[in-house]
């Protein structure tokens, strides 16, 4: 899938090996451990990712608020 104003590049997190579940937390609870776990793989997948800085654009202009955006948690983007 082409991310709207990338030129046609992918992003990392739209691709078939990527669960995107990964990026946001799950509808019930979830232990630090298990959350600090998730967030940083979700954070490894941004990492390499060529619209890492336009979708940190997209979370701030549209206050995105939940999950991983570009690399970043949104407590990490508003704190």
């Amino acid at each position: 899938m082409k991310q709207a104003g990338t030129g046609g590049v992918h992003s990392r997190c739209r691709t078939e090996d990527v669960d995107s579940n990964i990026f946001f937390p799950p509808s019930g609870r979830q232990y630090a451990k298990e959350r600090r776990r998730r967030e940083a793989a979700a954070k490894l997948i941004c990492e390499s990712c060529p619209v890492a800085r336009e979708c940190l654009s997209h979370a701030q202009r549209y206050g995105e608020k939940y999950g991983i955006w570009g690399g970043l948690t949104v407590g990490e983007l508003t704190g």
